[in-house]
């Protein structure tokens, strides 16, 4: 289901989406920090262009990987030619393709899982990384503003919140379905048609804490998350 969410906005997510949702000059100078040409790195997310391109412009041997068969059939368009693009969700479908990397990097990504997925996420990370090699992520701490807007206008029409679960901080999108149009906030200028169709698909996703990514991380050798810009962490861990 979420790979049909993402096929139906694709790359319309980093052209049209909002600036907001992009990696600031200083966050791309944190993830590309001390990487040189001699290092192997994986990006997880092919929307994350900004990111990839960084890291193409410091030397690094460059592979993206992305469940969404639309992204990355657009992104060759915008990526060097020797960045390696791999279709596969190295979340609930992860195949070891024979590679291990110094750094594995997303960007606003483990936002979008709920907690199966992230437990799946960190623990297949961990095996594709080589000793004491790294992640980084950004984070969104807390919830969304369209979160935030799908609840009010439940509450204001008298319509069951079966959407959010407080106690584990989960929003399930899908159970929304029937109050999006009404509810939606804009994202850039992403037409309605697809938003409706990338919310509507999206399930799951839970809203994370630094005391969660702690948690979720709490077997690697070292964790460190410091604060990003607005609402967003980094998080640096190291095998």
């Amino acid at each position: 289901m979420k790979q049909v969410a993402w096929d139906s906005v694709g790359l319309n997510f980093w052209k049209l989406g909002r600036d907001t949702a992009k990696p600031s000059s200083d966050t791309l100078d944190w993830y590309t920090e001390n990487v040189t040409e001699t290092n192997s790195v994986l990006i997880i997310g092919g929307t994350t262009v900004d990111l990839i391109n960084a890291m193409e412009v410091v030397g690094a041997k460059v592979s993206v990987v992305d469940f969404s068969s639309r992204i990355c059939n657009e992104l060759r368009d915008y990526v060097s030619a020797q960045t390696k693009i791999i279709n596969q969700d190295v979340v609930n479908d992860f195949k070891n393709w024979g590679e291990t990397y110094d750094l594995i990097c997303s960007d606003t990504l483990i936002n979008r899982f709920d907690q199966d997925e992230a437990n799946r996420f960190q623990e297949n990370l961990y095996n594709i990384l080589k000793d004491n090699g790294k992640m980084k992520s950004t984070v969104k701490i807390g919830m969304y503003p369209m979160d935030h807007e799908l609840i009010q206008f439940a509450k204001n029409n008298e319509i069951s919140i079966d959407f959010w679960d407080e106690d584990s901080n989960t929003m399930d999108y899908s159970k929304a379905k029937p109050i999006l149009e009404n509810a939606l906030i804009p994202h850039g200028n992403i037409n309605k048609e697809d938003l409706i169709a990338w919310y509507g698909n999206r399930c799951k996703e839970k809203r994370f804490y630094e005391n969660d990514l702690r948690l979720l991380f709490n077997s690697w050798s070292s964790v460190s998350i410091i604060r990003d810009y607005n609402d967003r962490v980094k998080v640096e861990v190291q095998k």
